[in-house]
């Protein structure tokens, strides 16, 4: 999302015909003129709806939904995503005289299928798009930029790039090679009652213990699921200065998931890579990567990687990786990994092993 654009809707639907990817093969029969897109919408699921009053024709007969919502998307001039039990419908950018439009679609080299929720982006213009279930993108590309270069990374694909003059508009179609996977032994190709049985009296036995997930592994997995381009961008972009009021509404722009800051200031709350010096939030600073300075919050410091300075929040602190420093939460400091330092909160604090000093109002854990 660019600064400069605001989505007019975001549409969030819920339906019993996705329950799974199944309903998208149930049969819609329609006959509709000149209707309100809630109307159209309401014919085929429920949903929470803004900006709806537009009216459209549409008619089909017995054709699966999978196949309605690219008529639904042209028609409106929105892109819908199916994410599990839900559809989301935003609109599509608007597009200024002065602007360059570089679109097409991704699929793969050897199925020939569209590539879904690969990430489209742009450095130096800090642009980037995610393909829809047909594989299409937009980027949407200010005149003054002679030439640019795009890069495409989808996990479990080899990232591309490309270069591109910018003069007029660039439909591109493009073909994403997979990571081969290579056997790193025979037993990799046997299946679970395949394996053989190894002698006590040779081999040593373990058990290994598979812990259920953290608060932490919820969490990080969430905003995976939410931000596509965490999972599909491994670049780490840097910047000075960063001001945001939320994530994807910053000067860093949607590549601020990507991008390590100098000094961030996050109004209500910001999403970056890490800070080399100081973040402040007026509720919260997620970090997806390494923080090596100090972060202060209004509410909560969400941390993926290793913590080496401190971090201060009114309600809680929460690292998933090793923490070196000093902590202090108004309520909890949650840690999955290592800690060396000092922890102070109001109620509850946990860390995987302590070295130096905890101080809670009700309780302290560390495993060891």
């Amino acid at each position: 999302m660019s600064i400069r654009i605001i989505l007019i809707s975001i549409l969030v639907l819920w339906t019993y015909l996705l329950a799974a990817q199944s309903g998208l093969n149930s049969p819609v029969t329609l006959n509709l003129t000149h209707e309100k897109v809630k109307v159209v919408f309401g014919e085929i699921f429920s949903y929470a709806a803004v900006n709806d009053e537009a009216r459209m024709s549409l008619k089909v007969d017995n054709l699966a939904l999978k196949n309605v919502l690219p008529i639904l998307e042209k028609e409106l001039q929105v892109s819908i995503l199916v994410k599990q039990k839900y559809l989301i419908v935003k609109t599509q950018q608007v597009i200024k005289k002065n602007d360059i439009i570089i679109d097409g679609n991704i699929y793969g080299q050897n199925s020939g299928e569209p590539i879904f929720n690969a990430s489209v982006y742009v450095v130096k213009e800090k642009l980037v798009a995610n393909t829809n279930n047909q594989g299409y993108f937009m980027l949407k590309v200010p005149s003054h930029a002679k030439q640019i270069k795009v890069e495409i990374a989808k996990k479990n694909y080899i990232d591309t790039s490309f270069v591109v003059v910018v003069s007029k508009h660039q439909p591109l179609v493009i073909k994403l090679n997979k990571y081969s996977r290579t056997l790193i032994s025979p037993v990799d190709t046997l299946t679970r009652n395949e394996l053989p049985v190894l002698a006590s009296n040779t081999h040593e036995i373990r058990i290994v213990e598979i812990k259920p997930p953290t608060f932490n592994d919820r969490f990080w997995e969430k905003q995976k699921e939410k931000n596509i381009e965490l999972n599909n961008i491994t670049d780490t972009l840097f910047n000075g200065l960063s001001i945001s009021l939320l994530p994807g509404i910053s000067t860093n722009k949607l590549l601020s998931y990507q991008t390590k800051n100098n000094v961030a200031i996050n109004i209500i709350g910001g999403h970056s890579k890490g800070t080399g010096g100081l973040e402040l939030a007026g509720v919260y600073n997620y970090n997806s990567a390494n923080v090596d300075g100090l972060q202060i919050a209004g509410v909560s410091n969400m941390t993926y990687g290793n913590v080496n300075g401190t971090q201060v929040s009114g309600v809680m602190n929460a690292v998933k990786g090793n923490f070196i420093g000093v902590q202090t939460a108004g309520v909890v400091n949650y840690n999955d990994s290592l800690m060396s330092g000092v922890q102070i909160a109001g109620v509850y604090q946990r860390a995987e092993s302590m070295k130096g000093v905890q101080v809670a109002g009700l309780l302290n854990k560390a495993k060891w």
